[in-house]
């Protein structure tokens, strides 16, 4: 009986502490959206709003792959936390 209400007391402070923290910081992109000119007048101005729209594409890619990445680092120490509570579990009954 110990056990099982020191699991319910462990679950509901460990999911207040995850809400009370959960989304706290939101990391945003500093990738620049280009500007289309209203007239491409010259060769150049085409260029350089080609160029530019490809380094805005690059930069989200980027930061999406590197949320991505962080994403699965989280998921992977959400599955070592767990499983090392359920192995503790296992341990005292």
């Amino acid at each position: 009986m110990k056990i099982i209400s020191t699991l319910i007391s462990l679950t509901f402070l460990m999911g207040i502490s995850t809400l009370s923290f959960a989304d706290s910081y939101v990391p945003a992109h500093l990738c620049f959206k280009p500007e289309r000119p209203l007239f491409i007048s010259t060769i150049y101005q085409k260029e350089k709003y080609k160029n530019d729209v490809t380094t805005f594409k690059f930069c989200i890619r980027e930061f999406v792959k590197n949320q991505e990445r962080a994403m699965m680092i989280h998921q992977a120490a959400v599955k070592k936390a767990t499983s090392d509570w359920n192995e503790f579990v296992q341990e005292e009954q």
